[in-house]
């Protein structure tokens, strides 16, 4: 089982988005399906109105994913 890394980018009204806008986590490439929970409020940048999210769900080319729905909460 491979071990690949994603981000979640956000932008705010004062803040751009950039790699102190975001928030990595592990992806599993198994061919199953994960739940993932990414804590963005671990992140002192996430604070505010969030007027953009952006998902890079792998970083490396060549890797097909399905996302079956994304939620917000806390």
């Amino acid at each position: 089982m491979r071990r690949i890394s994603g981000q979640l980018f956000w932008r705010t009204a004062r803040l751009t988005e950039s790699e102190s806008t975001s928030t990595g986590f592990r992806v599993e490439v198994d061919g199953k399906w994960h739940d993932y929970r990414i804590p963005v409020a671990n992140n002192p940048r996430w604070r505010g109105t969030v007027t953009r999210l952006r998902l890079d769900p792998v970083n490396q080319p060549d890797i097909q994913i399905d996302i079956r729905r994304i939620a917000l909460g806390k």
